[in-house]
């Protein structure tokens, strides 16, 4: 059985570290669940 997806959204004002931690919150996503992380 599939797990839940989930939509997470950062935002903020401009040279925020948006990207920065949209990355590395996705790579540790990755490395607990090892499944699919998509970041646009």
């Amino acid at each position: 059985m599939a797990e839940r997806e989930k939509i997470i959204t950062v935002w903020g004002p401009p040279h925020s570290g948006k990207t920065t931690f949209a990355l590395k919150m996705a790579e540790t996503l990755y490395e607990k669940s090892k499944s699919t992380v998509i970041v646009l």
